[in-house]
C-alpha cells in the first residue's frame, strides 16, 4: 500500500490541473457518451429486474430500453 488517502489524491489531482492548466483526461465523444449512458442503463435495469435478454448490437439495446420504457 502506497499510503495514500482520497485527500492525497484530490490534492495531488488539483496541483496538476493548476500546473497544467487543463484536465488530465479527454472529453467523450458523442459515441463514447451515448454508449456509456446505455451501459449504465443497462447495468440499472440488470440489477432491478435480472433478466436481460441476449443483445447483439447497440441497435437492438437501444430498442429494447425503449420498449421497456414505454410499458
Amino acid at each position: 500500500m502506497l499510503g495514500l488517502d482520497q485527500s492525497d489524491f484530490l490534492i495531488g489531482l488539483l496541483t496538476n490541473i493548476a500546473n497544467n492548466k487543463k484536465l488530465p483526461f479527454s472529453k467523450l465523444t458523442n459515441e463514447e457518451e451515448e454508449k456509456a449512458i446505455l451501459a449504465a442503463k443497462l447495468s440499472a435495469l440488470t440489477t432491478s429486474w435480472g433478466n436481460i435478454p441476449e443483445l447483439k448490437n447497440l441497435q437492438q439495446l437501444k430498442e429494447w430500453l425503449n420498449e421497456e420504457r414505454n410499458d
